[in-house]
């Protein structure tokens, strides 16, 4: 048996290395295989001359295409884009054309022909040159991202859920602060009422009985005076009358103040305003005229008759001092079954039927910051020693007592309707067993 020669043991060598090599490159090419499958990416390189395009089996299969070891058509991969992508996608590599830059990143949608899925592929590549720096080949990787994309897009309707919660929420809590800013300023308005109410309550009360010791020995005085003294007779009658007006201030300070006790009857405010003509035609004057718009059967209404006197003179008053040249004083009432909320300035709707009362005037009107304290007890636009301030506060003191509302429009140069209601006295919920419900109220 002859010996190997040295040629032959050279050529064994050559074969098992080359044997070995090929075991390791198909183990490589199963890791790569392996690890391209479970991260989901595909490789891909294209021939930019030939316009074909190799890949792994993943990449087809991310392609939704039978894997294939041949090169295909470019257009094979192109035509799976979704139309509103695909010259999105091709306008981009365009751009890194003309940048020279080497990479290239995009996210795309395609249809999967194996499903008909749409599905987002992110894709990365970098061109390769060749010596005059002409890009010959662009290879890459494919990932699907369908279902990040999903996680996003639900994240972000999560956040856009979460930002409208959030500010629905902060809407009900600039409400809820807003509601209880208002409130704690209605509580401090009331408390500042109350309190100067009292206040004006206890000096009214002591000055009126200060005055009444005074018109006594005024009356008592006059008595005793010669008949042929008219000029002191004359001095003593103004002093009565002065007192007269300061008696007078201090019923309207004792009303405000609910120190003067009500006498609440049925009334019919028809009659009343029509009882009132001649009274009203005196006070207002001859350059103002009095127009009233009475309604036919009106329901009556429980109240206190010398306080809806008080309330209509005070309005005619307001009316007349706002037409110093003259103008047009108009009384109206009407039978309503509810009030709509434009009705009044705090927009409360009563319940039930009763009496619309409008009292307006042709004169110069206020602006909305006055408009705003008119029946704010001591406010006046009046100059010193010519007003109060407590003739709209005690209109509205008045029809607070008597369970209704009041309102005001007013606007510069427009005049000024301020409106009255009053429950009538025979609603379903309030009825009394000594109501006339024929209108016919005593």
């Amino acid at each position: 048996m002859s010996a190997a020669t040295p040629t032959s043991n050279v050529a064994e060598t050559l074969a098992a290395r080359s044997e070995l090599l090929e075991q390791q490159l198909r183990e490589r090419d199963e890791l790569l295989a392996m690890a391209e499958h479970a991260a989901g990416i595909g490789v891909w390189d294209i021939d930019l001359e030939k316009q074909t395009v190799r890949g792994t089996p993943q990449f087809w299969r991310v392609m939704g295409l039978p894997p294939t070891d041949q090169a295909l058509p470019l257009e094979t991969t192109r035509r799976l884009r979704l139309p509103e992508d695909s010259e999105r996608v091709v306008t981009g590599f365009r751009n890194v054309l003309g940048n020279h830059a080497e990479t290239f990143e995009m996210e795309y949608r395609i249809r999967r022909p194996s499903d008909g899925e749409i599905r987002w592929i992110f894709g990365r590549g970098r061109l390769i040159r060749d010596a005059r720096g002409r890009a010959v080949r662009y290879s890459g990787i494919d990932i699907d991202v369908t279902e990040r994309k999903a996680s996003e897009a639900a994240l972000a309707e999560l956040n856009r859920e979460l930002e409208r919660r959030v500010q629905e929420r902060t809407t009900a809590l600039e409400a809820e602060i807003a509601r209880r800013v208002e409130a704690e300023a209605q509580l401090r308005h009331a408390q500042k009422i109350e309190t100067v109410g009292q206040l004006a309550g206890g000096i009214a009360h002591d000055f009126n009985n200060l005055l009444t010791v005074i018109a006594g020995a005024l009356d008592t005085l006059e008595q005793s005076l010669p008949a042929d003294q008219e000029r002191l007779h004359r001095l003593v009658r103004a002093a009565l009358r002065g007192t007269e007006r300061a008696a007078l201030l201090t019923n309207r300070l004792l009303a405000f103040a609910r120190r003067q006790p009500l006498e609440p009857k049925l009334i019919d405010v028809n009659r009343v305003i029509l009882g009132m003509q001649d009274m009203l035609h005196r006070t207002l004057g001859r350059r103002i005229t009095l127009e009233t718009r009475l309604a036919d059967a009106l329901p009556p209404v429980f109240v206190d008759s010398s306080g809806f006197e008080n309330a209509l003179l005070n309005l005619a008053l307001n009316a007349r001092d706002a037409m110093p040249e003259g103008g047009i004083l108009t009384i109206g009432t009407a039978s309503v079954i509810s009030l709509g909320s434009d009705a009044t300035d705090n927009g409360t709707e009563p319940n039930g039927a009763g009496v619309a009362i409008e009292i307006g005037d042709s004169g110069f009107g206020m602006p909305p910051e006055i408009h705003e304290r008119v029946f704010e007890p001591f406010f006046t636009t009046k100059q010193a020693g010519q007003g109060t301030g407590l003739g709209l506060a005690q209109v509205a003191g008045f029809v607070k007592d008597a369970g209704g509302l009041c309102g005001l429009d007013s606007e510069p140069g427009k005049g000024t309707t301020v409106r009255l209601f009053l429950p009538a006295a025979c609603d379903a919920d309030t009825k009394r067993a000594d109501c006339d419900c024929t209108g016919e109220g005593t």
